[in-house]
Parts: structure tokens; sequence; C-alpha cells
């Protein structure tokens, strides 16, 4: 399996300038600072990653990313993953919504996310902003 060049620039740099800086200044909470792999199960490769940009600000918001390797497009495995990813965040009780940011040209992305059950929140400029809310009981 050849995985994109897009893909492994993006991962590259995500790892040099966020996720092992900001896992060093944060060791008690690194889980919401690091990217957790999406591995395809059926052969143990590496497809993509998912994780937060940090923990819950002071609104009970917690940004979160992810990115698929193109040849991986379309199959579900963005969907499961930010799903996954989502109810475990809510596991938390400091979290009262998710929030995802695209631009307004990716229309896959904002598929994902409106049926993920995100909506629209905000854009500034050609980046969109939507958030998930914290179901209520």
């Amino acid at each position: 399996m050849k995985i994109s060049p897009e893909y492994a620039t993006e991962i590259q740099d995500a790892m040099q300038h966020f996720w092992l800086p900001q896992t060093a200044a944060h060791p008690a909470s690194y889980y919401w600072y690091t990217n957790w792999e999406i591995v395809l199960a059926s052969c143990n490769k590496a497809i993509g990653g998912i994780g937060f940009a940090g923990a819950p600000d002071e609104n009970g918001l917690a940004e979160i990313g992810f990115m698929l390797d193109e040849n991986f497009h379309g199959q579900g495995y963005a969907t499961e993953a930010l799903l996954q990813m989502i109810n475990w965040a809510f596991s938390h009780d400091a979290v009262r919504g998710v929030v995802a940011r695209t631009y307004e040209d990716n229309s896959a992305c904002r598929k994902l996310l409106l049926g993920a059950g995100f909506m629209p929140v905000a854009a500034d400029g050609r980046l969109l902003t939507y958030r998930k809310s914290r179901p209520v009981c």
C-alpha cells in the first residue's frame, strides 16, 4: 500500500509542530494533544489520523481534526473514527461540544461532519466551523 505524498507531508508537519511539543508540554493530559492513528484492522495498516487540538477550553469545547489517506476516502473509515472520538470526548464531563473546521470547497468533509451530527456555526472567509453539542439526557 502506498501512502499519498500529501498525507505523509501533513503528518510530518503536524508531528513536528504540534503533537510532539504539545504532548511534552502537557504530559498528564497528552491524549488531548496527540494523534490517534486510524488503523485498517484487516491488514494492520495506518490509513489516517485523528485527534484533538488540545483539552476542552473554558466553554467546554474541544476541537477535533482528522485526515485520511486519499486511497481510503468514501469507505466509512473517517466517519467511524470521528464518531468514536466524539463518544470518547463526551465521556469527559468537561466537554460540552466538539468543533471541527474545514474549507468550503471540501464537500466530502462537510458531508461527513453533517452526517456525524455537526451543525455549521461560523464562517471565516473560506474556513467553516462546525459544532456537535453534547446530547441532552
